[in-house]
């Protein structure tokens, strides 16, 4: 198994060079992959946005890159940060050893009601596609 300082660090490195290529890139071509679920189905998946949500957030955009996806903004990049930020201070301690079942549950659910309410065609739901809330912006 390797060392999670090495894992952190790469994976912190492979970030990095992303971010410095989406700054570099012209802003009038981002190279941004389609959601599969999205072209499968027509639906949005309670993950669609978040690359558009993390290049807006590199092109130093936050209040778009919020439109994108309010729920990765607000509750899972904060939290894949603070893994990576404690994985790499303090590697010998397990990564989430305080989470219940009962809070695994409670996420689950609220990921799945997200992905629910931001395919309701009507407002205020509608607003939880990526790029409703844009037009506030």
């Amino acid at each position: 198994m390797p060392d999670r300082r090495l894992v952190v660090g790469s994976t912190l490195a492979f970030a990095g060079v992303v971010c410095a290529v989406c700054f570099l890139r012209p802003q009038t071509t981002p190279l941004l992959p389609p959601c599969p679920f999205y072209a499968l189905t027509g639906l949005y998946c309670p993950g669609c946005g978040s690359t558009r949500l993390l290049y807006c957030l590199v092109r130093g955009h936050p209040l778009v890159a919020f439109a994108q996806n309010p729920l990765a903004m607000v509750v899972l990049l904060p939290a894949v940060v603070y893994g990576l930020l404690r994985q790499l201070l303090t590697p010998s301690r397990p990564l989430f050893t305080g989470l219940s079942a009962r809070a695994i549950w409670i996420f689950a659910a609220v990921v799945v009601a997200y992905g629910i309410l931001r395919n309701l065609p009507f407002a205020p739901f509608s607003y939880l596609a990526p790029g409703g809330l844009v037009r506030f912006f």
